[in-house]
């Protein structure tokens, strides 16, 4: 499955905010925090900065759930579709990208879907290649 240059930046970026979106939220979570406290200390409500990032805070990790989905909707398709992978590494990657994404997606990327070939270890053998492979008996 080949790609055009500008929807594999496209997808890496994607892929980016796969693995840095949960740094941020937990830092956003992290900021909220004293607010939180502040608020409950005085028994008062929290103030209009505290729901508006409350807000973003939702807004944001609503978005990046949606879209941790479609990616990995895209990296199962690309896995299926990819004929010249390895076949454990593909089922591995497209098993990782629901279970661990922030692992399966940058690996998958930069090794199937960045380069233009693939590297030589990470590509399906035809079946005389492994039969070439395997070490002949030698007589005793």
């Amino acid at each position: 499955m080949k790609l055009s240059k500008l929807l594999k930046v496209l997808i890496g970026v994607l892929t980016a905010w796969v693995v840095i979106a949960p740094l941020l939220l937990g830092g956003l979570w992290l900021f909220m925090f004293p607010f939180m406290m502040l608020s409950s200390r005085s028994y008062g409500d929290p103030g209009p900065l505290f729901f508006m990032l409350f807000g973003i805070f939702m807004f944001v990790a609503m978005l990046t759930t949606f879209m941790r989905w479609g990616m990995a909707i895209f990296y199962l398709t690309h896995v299926i579709l990819n004929r010249e992978g390895n076949d454990a590494a593909r089922v591995l990657l497209g098993v990782g990208a629901f279970f661990l994404p922030v692992i399966a997606m940058p690996f998958y990327f930069f090794l199937y879907i960045w380069p233009e070939q693939p590297p030589a270890w990470a590509l399906r053998k035809a079946p005389q290649e492994i039969l070439s492979e395997v070490p002949a008996e030698t007589a005793a």
